[in-house]
Order: structure tokens, then sequence, then C-alpha cells
């Protein structure tokens, strides 16, 4: 099997990236896979000391067959980061595996992304692999396809890469549209939110680029049924999700998903779809909690 490349971003938390790089490192294939990591550069000053952190851990990474480490002098942001580096190496490898600096790995992690990217690279209705899955007792097999995208470890083809329009030109014409915003946010309730919030630069991601790409082109995201990665990076420090616990789980060390030929079923989406809002509920209302306490806190 030829085996893809792991694509690492990494940014201004050494001990996530240290604990993501320990967790890859013991993935039954670590040592016979490459690994490119891209460390963003410093946002401002407050920032140079734990980027400084960072480098010196990654500069010690080990145990895989290659390592090539590049590191921005700039910051270029979250999705600038991973466009650019993902098109840099897909384009050699005509494949990859993505990982952010916040996301354990279960030891099966690279087998069951190399096999999935083998078995369905020619299942052009599957735009990506994802790792990640929420707990759920109702899922009779082992893997499913979802219409959301995955960020929490995913892998992709170049085909299905280089389509994705990472613009989205005449966007107005998307918002002037009610029928299709009701139809994105099919595939999430929050999805055209996010969305606007990207074109505004109120905000800074990159899957929702990819979750509109899936919309248009009517494809999905393959999920294995029990999570094969943690994310680490809800603790508070991250940038991207702060103060988030509700998407914590723990991976089944043991679990080994079969890989079949699959249909999208609009039942298994649904049970996805109902973790997401369950813990996306959860979490509004600690965060309007929160708000409350702080409220009354400052009146004193």
């Amino acid at each position: 099997m030829n085996l893809a490349p792991i694509i690492l971003f990494v940014y201004n938390r050494p001990q996530h990236a240290l604990k993501t790089l320990e967790m890859l490192q013991k993935n039954d294939l670590a040592s016979q896979s490459e690994l490119f990591i891209f460390a963003d550069g410093a946002k401002n000053q407050n920032d140079d000391q734990k980027i400084r952190e960072v480098r010196k851990i990654i500069r010690k990474a080990k145990d895989f067959k290659k390592i090539k480490i590049t590191e921005q002098n700039q910051n270029l942001g979250l999705k600038n980061s991973i466009i650019k580096g993902v098109a840099e190496i897909i384009k050699k490898s005509k494949k990859v595996i993505v990982l952010e600096d916040d996301i354990l790995t279960s030891p099966y992690f690279l087998n069951y992304m190399n096999q999935a990217l083998e078995f369905y690279e020619n299942d052009k209705k599957i735009a990506m692999i994802g790792a990640w899955s929420p707990k759920n007792k109702n899922l009779n097999q082992d893997i499913y396809l979802t219409q959301r995208a995955c960020s929490w470890g995913w892998a992709t083809w170049i085909d299905r890469f280089i389509q994705i329009d990472w613009e989205i030109k005449n966007i107005t014409k998307f918002f002037k549209n009610q029928k299709l915003q009701k139809q994105f946010n099919q595939r999430g309730y929050n999805l055209t939110d996010i969305l606007k919030k990207q074109s505004e630069g109120k905000i800074d991601t990159w899957d929702i680029y990819w979750d509109f790409w899936q919309f248009k082109r009517q494809a999905f995201c393959l999920r294995p049924k029990h999570s094969l990665v943690k994310n680490i990076g809800t603790d508070g420090t991250g940038t991207h999700y702060k103060n988030k616990t509700e998407y914590q789980i723990i991976f089944d060390k043991n679990f080994k998903p079969k890989l079949t030929q699959l249909n999208f079923n609009p039942k298994f989406d649904q049970l996805f779809q109902n973790s997401l809002d369950k813990r996306n509920y959860l979490y509004y209302l600690v965060k309007i909690k929160n708000k409350i306490y702080e409220y009354f806190t400052n009146q004193h």
C-alpha cells in the first residue's frame, strides 16, 4: 500500500503539539510514513515565546520515515495555512492525511486513513475521510456517510481538493436565496451563519468552504462508527474552540472499522446531526450561564 503523507499544522500550544506528536508516533504505520509539519508565525509579540517552545518540540520529532518542517515568519492564519500547506504536499503525493496540533490519534488511525484512501479513491461521492464521530449507540455499521465535513483528523485526494472554491465567488447570490440556505442548513443548522461570518472576515476557518463544496456537489464525508481521534483543544487554550467541552470523546483503541461499499443513509446522517445539535445546545446553555455569572460578578 502506498502510504499517504501526514501533514501536521501547529501554532502556539506547545503541550498540545507535544501530545499530538507523541500519540501520532505510536501509530502502527508511523515509521513508514512521511510527516510534514507546518508551523504558523506569530500574530503578535505575545505569541513569540510559545511559538519558540512549539518549534523546539517539533524539531525533536522522530520515529517517522521522513520529517520536513516549514516554519513561517509571518502569521498566515488557520485557513491560509491549511490551504497552502495541503496544496503544496498533495500536488506531489495526490493524497494526504491532515491533523492540527490538538488532535490525539488512535494507534489504528493511520491504518484506517490509508486503507480508506485506497478503498474509496474512485468513489467520487466521498469527498473526504473523517476520523471523528460522536458517540451514538444506534449506528449498526462500522462506517457511514455524513453531509457535513470533518476537520478533526481527515484525509482526501487531489482530484477532490483542487475543485474547492476557497473564495466562493458570487456568494451574495447564495445569501439572497432562502431556499438554498435552508437546504445548506440541513447539513448543519448553523452552516449558513458560519459561512456568512467567514465571508465577512469575522472568523478564520477553512472547513466551511469544504462544507459548501460538498453541498454543491452532493458529496459526503466518510466517518467511523467510533472515533479514532480525540480533540484536546477544547480546554480554552485554542484559537477556535474556546471553553467547549461538548466534543470530548474517548476513542476505542481496539476498534478497526471494516470498509465496505456504501450509499448515503439519511437515517445515519440524522443521528449524527442530532448528536451535534445536542452538544451545541448544552454548550450554549453553559455559555449563557457563564455570561450571567460574569454579569453579576462584575456588579460587585
